[in-house]
């Protein structure tokens, strides 16, 4: 959808409301499509968000995915901690996605040490909510951004993992298949 130049101002509101009656009515698909065209009011690259206030945990996962999608890597890391936030803020307890999916956010950035470190907390939230396919899906992500990362970071990241107990997995890289670049 564009709006024409100047047009943001005044079709927000219009959209708000629109947004009001669909949560109202229980039209999640609705609500989430017209929180879409808000973001694109915004404009990417914006820095501004749409208020949070209201929002759940899985709405802020779900507009940093889509965020992530349109490649707004800024604000699909934005949302992903204001997912984490909310959930301490509300008294929740912590879901793992929103820290799973900034840890591959960040790894797709380079940024393998902030990845990692968001990995082993998705990793933690897994172990103590007993979810064992998450758990195996986030020891091989760590994996991916230790084969990944440059040689220099590999020790790091090789010390945070044996740091959080998971030597007992075997080394980071027992999670891959072997890779024929190393």
């Amino acid at each position: 959808i564009h709006l024409k130049s100047g047009m943001s101002e005044t079709a927000r509101p219009s959209i708000e409301r629109a947004v009001a009656i669909y949560e109202e009515l229980g039209d999640e698909t609705a609500v989430a499509t017209l929180r879409v065209l808000l973001d694109r009011v915004i404009g990417p690259g914006s820095e501004e968000l749409t208020p949070v206030e209201g929002l759940t945990v899985q709405e802020c996962l779900n507009r940093g995915v889509d965020a992530q999608k349109a490649r707004r890597l800024g604000q699909a890391e934005e949302w992903y901690l204001k997912a984490i936030s909310i959930a301490a803020e509300r008294g929740l307890d912590e879901p793992s996605m929103p820290s799973m999916a900034l840890g591959v956010l960040l790894g797709i950035q380079g940024r393998f040490i902030e990845a990692g470190r968001w990995q082993l907390r998705a990793t933690e939230l897994n172990r103590s909510n007993g979810e064992r396919d998450r758990l195996h899906k986030n020891l091989g992500l760590f994996a991916l951004h230790h084969r990944s990362a440059p040689e220099t970071e590999r020790a790091e990241l090789s010390r945070m993992w044996s740091e959080a107990g998971l030597d007992t997995h075997g080394p980071p890289d027992a999670w891959l298949a072997p890779s024929p670049s190393r």
